[in-house]
């Protein structure tokens, strides 16, 4: 039997609880926070506390490395952050256009190809981009515990795109 005073060095040493130690939480770090410290509406909270969710799974996906960059990407669109930067691609797209009609360049015209059909859309570019974030965490081979769900959110999204 393990001694009280060793179970709390044991913590001590490796940095998590004891309850994590005894296995009684898959939280390394035990700290009870508040719902109101974590920001989130009620709706979310129901999210999290309904036991209609797999909490690993929604736990394995907030945590996951991609998660983040997807979270940035999708606050880059719906906040428009790149939109200004598309736009001036675009113009610049059409500028040289207009160069190239000045120099009597035709329809036929390889580089009038190109810049007629580079424009970028920015809703098919973000769809682009999140479509890619969720592609290796959800892929075959990056979820192992839970293949059903990870081949039917990554078909799902690459449907949509």
């Amino acid at each position: 039997m393990l001694h009280i005073g060793n179970l709390l060095t044991l913590a001590d040493f490796y940095h998590v609880s004891t309850d994590y130690l005894l296995c009684r939480t898959e939280l390394r770090e035990h700290t009870n926070k508040s719902v109101s410290d974590l920001h989130l509406n009620d709706d979310a909270v129901q999210i999290l506390t309904d036991e209609k969710y797999n909490p690993r799974l929604l736990s394995e996906l907030l945590s996951h490395k991609y998660f983040r960059k997807f979270m940035t990407d999708l606050e880059i669109y719906i906040d428009g952050f790149n939109d200004k930067g598309i736009q001036i691609a675009n113009a610049f797209l059409d500028v040289m256009r207009y160069k190239l009609n000045e120099l009597d360049a035709d329809s036929t015209d390889t580089f009038t190809k190109i810049f007629d059909t580079s424009h970028i859309e920015a809703e098919q570019y973000y769809i682009n981009i999140l479509s890619e974030d969720l592609n290796y965490p959800f892929s075959k081979q990056a979820t192992e515990h839970y293949p059903y769900v990870a081949c039917f959110i990554y078909d799902y999204f690459h449907y949509k795109a």
